[in-house]
């Protein structure tokens, strides 16, 4: 194994317990998604620390920060070693599987969860509503774009190749980065436990479909397309208890500080741009037509 590769898998092993700590010592559920958004070099993810509205947490996002970025430079490195960077990163065919790949998942997720066909099934079709949500929240689908770049580059490109070169063992490497990914998440501890299982899943599923297609774009659209989607339903979620679509917009900006970082990758080039939007208090979607809201919609948004 040579250094960098140990101290990449050191760092991993360091992040993990950090998370851990953090996670299970936390009682509330975190409005701030600073940490998996904020990666890349350490002093740009600092400079949205300080832009933070919640300066009790700036030491624990400084750590978290920090150590993401680190991971994510030296994934990055490996990646390019590996030329995991490739023209495959925009095919057209894979985002495309990837995007009707990860509503199929959500749905079944959906289903697994809740067990009612019904919910699953509106869901399922409510294409309209959820391209209406994205085209109108941009802002949205940047962030959890970032996020899926980020932690996909660092738990696919860089913990599970490298895990599975020096052990040897592919499916216990798999299992291994996909336990890890779903413990360093907050809600593993808050959900109960038919959640965390399917989120468990939903790991080892992201992990299989890298060791089998080697291609990254389709695990980022995946992953980026339930984090879209549960932010859809947690949207609906604020319309109902607030009263009124604008209500809940600005429920939704002042949780999210008012700022919203908006990442564009160039991982072939090295090259990334970081953007700060304030609120504009553009408008989401209509709440005239969704249907109400039922109790065990407002479960699942609560519970994934």
């Amino acid at each position: 194994m040579t250094l960098l590769a140990a101290v990449f898998l050191g760092l991993v092993a360091v992040y993990f317990v950090y998370s851990l700590v953090v996670n299970r010592g936390s009682r509330t559920r975190a409005v701030d998604a600073i940490e998996n958004v904020a990666l890349f070099i350490p002093l740009m993810p600092l400079a949205l620390v300080v832009f933070s509205r919640r300066p009790k947490a700036r030491p624990r996002q400084v750590a978290g920060v920090f150590l993401q970025s680190v991971l994510f430079a030296l994934a990055c490195y490996y990646g390019i070693r590996e030329g995991v960077f490739s023209r495959q990163l925009v095919s057209p065919v894979h985002i495309g599987i990837g995007l009707a790949a990860g509503h199929l998942i959500f749905g079944v997720s959906l289903l697994v969860t809740h067990r009612s066909l019904r919910d699953a099934a509106t869901h399922f079709v409510d294409f309209g509503s959820i391209w209406e949500y994205i085209i109108e929240n941009p802002r949205v689908l940047s962030r959890f774009i970032s996020v899926g770049v980020g932690e996909e580059v660092i738990y696919r490109v860089g913990a599970q190749p490298l895990l599975i070169k020096y052990t040897g063992m592919p499916m216990v490497s798999i299992v291994a980065v996909a336990l890890c990914f779903a413990l360093i998440h907050e809600h593993f501890f808050r959900n109960g436990l038919s959640q965390s299982v399917e989120f468990v899943g939903f790991a080892l599923l992201l992990g299989f479909l890298y060791y089998w297609t080697g291609s990254l774009i389709l695990v980022i659209v995946v992953h980026a397309v339930r984090n879209v989607e549960i932010a859809f339903l947690e949207f609906l979620v604020r319309i109902e208890k607030a009263g009124s679509e604008e209500a809940a917009q600005h429920e939704e900006e002042y949780l999210r500080g008012d700022r919203v970082l908006a990442m564009l990758v160039a991982p072939a080039c090295g090259m990334y741009t970081v953007a700060f939007e304030h609120a504009a208090g553009g408008r989401g979607v209509a709440a005239a037509d969704r249907a109400p809201l039922t109790a065990s919609r407002q479960r699942i948004s609560e519970s994934l």
